[in-house]
């Protein structure tokens, strides 16, 4: 359909609405074709309508309209008026308009596009006041505000939960200009789904005020009508909390099809009156969806809605299709963390040129609020990680409460460090927690049940989404869950004896990260904490918790600070597992007090040139080392040690040796990540990061390939992320790989090598 056919429809569409004549079309009068006949029960309406700008088209089209005003007038009954209506596409010229007045005698009235609509529908005025009210979740960290700059935004990619396939923005753009099916674009926390609806909100409407297209739209913050369920209503309300006044016209446009509704945050809705059964969960969340449902139901033929929401919100995709009636001609898209490129490009699009750190998630909003609040540019001035991620929780929680007035910002917090240091209990601190768990979790914290107006909260609560199986939650980035347990630990640290920690020895599955040695080093460190060997003392002995104390004795180790010790207090820690210690510095003496027993795991130990060998802790020969790299003590000869190099072979030296092919160099550097924690886990963009080459990224996707095809690792595809898993039974052969890259010791490095 051609931009003048598009126009003379769109004229008629509003025609129809404002006179009342489903069956006014286009008609002869005096062998003469007019654009628009309308017959109400008092008056004819001819209607002519023209996308052209000069004065003999104008001419033409008024002297036609005169004409079959003069003939209806003679044939017409006597209670009938005739009127003729001529639409332009652009605001009259004053030319224009010195030829317009001769015709007003014969009732002719000449409009522009805008004009004729508004009549209906003051769709520009609604917009003017629509900007100037919160998009969702949207905010602007920069200047503390909730309206934000759509000149921000980075382009996204989706994923296409039907066919799996990758929709980059312009298709998506595409989808929404059809206009032919209902969308729902679902994500985890931060992903981005309010920026973007923003953003589809702010094209089409700029569509509709250069009158390319007759849909306005309408962005309705669905936290802001909980408990509601007729659109009629909801409508009424957005326009008092816009401060629109003629709340009866945006009925009127919508009943009429000239809106596109967008929805956003389905899982904020809630109904009243919930009982908190467990067994009426699933229909509590269905009966929440009912607002939308009737927006869908009660729409004109051809209108199609938009919807959004966290895609943690309900326990399955089945559920998330049966709560809201998704049929198989609908599309659900799923947002996706930005990838390496769109992060470069958001970063120089805001003055900063320094690489992106691997501890901050690559999620929209964390990258959008490390920018806003300056976190990036600091890691040139070594910036605290313990700061970074202190702010970033905090940021979480304000967000989070800001929407959620039931509960405090201060208690949400608490809440995300609970369930990260209850994700401890599974071998990729994940967690895995049903609705029950998350609602202890939450009576823990705040000493009482939650109810009606927290439990929405609690079913889409930030950092956590559907688990891999589709039963219960999981946090959805490995990175935030490590950084919340981390603060669980400090609290620890610095009152032992007030402080209770969550988890027992024998709950835990998996040891602290590297991440959070790092964080908590940096509190350590930056805030001058002197600690006390008092606390491993009260963790192994008192508390007999036994993870706990290795947890801590590995961070005083690879922080580096001065511990004290007056009184050579023993600490005695069994079945203990570390994932790295690495001792270097001259203040670590106290080490010698501390005597790991039969069952203790140490993965990686380094022991640098120049530290002094008595002060290392006391191995029994129940000790196992995975391996252990610098210098080798005599006192640890009776020691079980796997493998022993004399130099570290790190990440960035593998990348830099030149006689190694470079597909091997990258094969070390994904091996080394995966196989170097136990029980860790890593999203796929992780293995982008640091410093690769175009090429050496170009090849990772073959590099994972292979190594799955060859059952070293595994992975686990949720909706919006793709972890990869070390396969723990090739752990010998990987650290062979790694001892001797150039060796072929297994048919895999073959197929890498010849990439």
């Amino acid at each position: 359909m051609n931009e003048g056919r598009e126009f003379e429809e769109a004229v008629r569409r509003i025609a129809r609405a404002l006179w009342g004549d489903p069956e006014g079309g286009a008609e002869n009068i005096g062998n003469r074709e007019f654009d628009g006949v309308f017959r109400t029960s008092d008056t004819i309406y001819v209607l002519e309508c023209t996308i052209q700008r000069s004065t003999s088209k104008l001419k033409n089209d008024l002297g036609k309209l005169k004409n079959a005003i003069t003939e209806l007038r003679s044939s017409k009954r006597d209670y009938e008026i005739v009127r003729g209506f001529l639409i332009v596409k652009n605001e009259l010229t004053a030319d224009q308009r010195d030829i317009i007045k001769p015709f007003k005698k014969y009732n002719i009235c000449v409009e522009s596009y805008d004009s004729f609509r508004s009549r209906i529908f003051d769709g520009n005025e609604y917009l003017m006041c629509r900007y100037n009210h919160r998009f969702g979740s949207t905010y602007d960290f920069e200047n503390n505000r909730s309206i934000i700059n759509i000149n921000k935004f980075i382009p996204m990619n989706f994923i296409n939960k039907k066919t799996k396939e990758v929709v980059n923005w312009e298709k998506f753009e595409d989808y929404i200009d059809k206009n032919d099916r209902n969308i729902y674009l679902i994500g985890s926390y931060g992903s981005g789904k309010s920026f973007s609806l923003y953003k589809v909100f702010d094209s089409l409407a700029c569509k509709y005020k250069k009158g390319k297209s007759y849909l306005c739209p309408v962005y309705i913050n669905l936290y802001e009508h909980i408990g509601q369920r007729n659109p009629q209503e909801a409508l009424m309300r957005h326009c008092e909390l816009i401060g629109f006044k003629n709340y009866m016209d945006l009925i009127k446009a919508w009943k009429a099809g000239f809106c596109r509704i967008i929805l956003d945050g389905f899982d904020e809705l809630s109904v009243l009156r919930w009982t908190g059964s467990r067994d009426r969960l699933k229909e509590f969340r269905r009966k929440s969806m009912d607002l939308i449902k009737n927006f869908i139901k009660d729409s004109p033929v051809r209108t199609y809605v938009i919807v959004s929401g966290r895609d943690n919100y309900f326990d399955s995709d089945s559920e998330f299709k049966d709560a809201l009636n998704i049929t198989n001609d609908c599309l659900v898209l799923q947002t996706t963390d930005f990838e390496d490129t769109q992060i470069e490009m958001y970063m120089k699009k805001n003055g900063i040129d320094i690489e992106y750190p691997d501890w901050l998630p690559a999620k929209p909003l964390f990258v959008d609020y490390a920018v806003r609040k300056n976190i990036i540019p600091k890691m040139d001035k070594n910036m605290s990680i313990y700061t970074g991620w202190d702010s970033i929780l905090d940021m979480i929680s304000d967000r989070e409460a800001s929407q959620h007035d039931s509960i405090d910002k201060e208690y949400i917090r608490l809440i995300i460090e609970r369930l990260a240091t209850y994700a401890r209990k599974t071998t990729d601190s994940l967690g895995l927690f049903s609705i029950d768990d998350i609602k202890n979790v939450f009576r823990e914290i705040t000493n009482q049940y939650p109810d009606e107006n927290s439990m929405p909260l609690l079913m889409r609560f930030p950092g956590l989404g559907q688990s891999s199986t589709g039963e219960g939650r999981t946090f959805v980035d490995d990175t935030l869950a490590r950084a919340a347990m981390s603060f669980e630990i400090i609290k620890y640290i610095k009152a032992p004896h007030q402080y209770k920690y969550p988890l027992k020895s024998e709950e835990i599955a998996d040891s602290i990260s590297e991440l959070t040695i790092n964080i908590i080093s940096d509190f350590m460190i930056n805030y001058k904490s002197e600690s006390s060997i008092n606390v491993l003392d009260v963790a192994s002995r008192k508390h007999n918790n036994s993870f706990l104390a290795m947890d801590i004795f590995t961070i005083f180790i690879n922080s580096g600070i001065h511990i004290k010790n007056p009184n050579n207090v023993k600490i005695y820690i069994d079945e203990g597992i570390s994932n790295f210690l690495n001792f270097s510095c001259k203040e670590q003496e106290w080490a010698k007090s501390v005597i790991l027993q039969d069952g203790c795991i140490l993965n990686f130990v380094k022991i640098s040139k120049g530290f002094n060998l008595s002060f290392l802790p006391v191995l029994e020969s129940g000790v196992y080392i995975y391996e252990l790299q610098g210098v080798r003590p005599q006192q640890w000869d009776k020691v079980n040690i796997e493998k022993y190099s004399d130099e570290a072979i790190v990440s960035s030296k593998i990348l830099k040796y030149g006689d190694m092919p470079q597909s091997i160099r990258v094969l070390i550097t994904i091996l080394k990540k995966l196989f170097l924690q136990k029980g860790s886990a890593r999203q796929e963009s992780a293995f982008y990061r640091g410093a690769l080459t175009q090429s050496q990224k170009a090849i990772i996707p073959d590099i994972l390939r292979i190594l799955k095809k060859h059952n070293f690792i595994y992975n686990d595809v949720t909706a919006d992320r793709r972890l990869w898993k070390p396969n723990r039974s090739y752990s010998n052969i990987v650290n062979k790989i790694i001892a001797n890259p150039l060796d072929e010791v297994h048919p895999m490095l073959k197929e890498i090598k010849d990439l």
